[in-house]
């Protein structure tokens, strides 16, 4: 067999196995991993097989996110490692800081219309982002809490510093 001949057989086992792979079928991945690598090991057993897929499905960035999040429950189901990325994993299963959702942010913004009064600016800008950071880190979402909780951080800025002007 000419090597063009078989690397267009490769190519062709190889989208046959990715295919297969998305599509979920065990036997036929099974097969295919046979095909493209018998110099390396090949599952026992139809069980072992699966679980190999779905641990490949997982990390696997052509497989479509439903299906990743499918093969991570399986194997999170029977205590086996998931090549999940920790973002993708539910809430409860990821290792890293929280992720904060869109539902939960509220843009914080100042501008000064002179140059002289940037620090001030920045300074209000600060006083609101932490008013919003601290209702969050409370486990508060709310969009219309947050931005009223922002405001009144506003209010009391500037309250504070009319009163030192005063």
């Amino acid at each position: 067999m000419s090597k063009r001949l078989r690397a267009g057989v490769v190519t062709n086992i190889a989208a046959a196995f990715r295919a297969a792979l998305y599509d979920g079928d065990v036997s036929r991945t099974r097969h295919l991993w046979a095909q493209i690598s018998p110099e390396m090991p090949q599952p026992e057993s139809i069980g072992e097989a699966e679980v190999i897929m779905h641990q490949a499905r997982t990390a696997a960035d052509s497989v479509p996110m439903q299906k990743r999040i499918y093969s991570h429950s399986f194997l999170a189901e029977r205590g086996l490692p998931s090549q999940l990325p920790d973002g993708m994993k539910p809430p409860r299963e990821r290792k890293g800081p929280p992720v904060i959702f869109p539902a939960a942010l509220i843009g914080v913004g100042t501008l000064s219309s002179s140059a002289d009064r940037r620090e001030e600016a920045k300074a209000m800008e600060r006083a609101m982002a932490d008013a919003v950071g601290d209702m969050i880190t409370s486990g508060i979402t709310d969009r219309e809490r947050i931005a009223k909780r922002m405001w009144e951080a506003r209010d009391a800025f500037i309250q504070q510093r009319m009163r030192k002007m005063i």
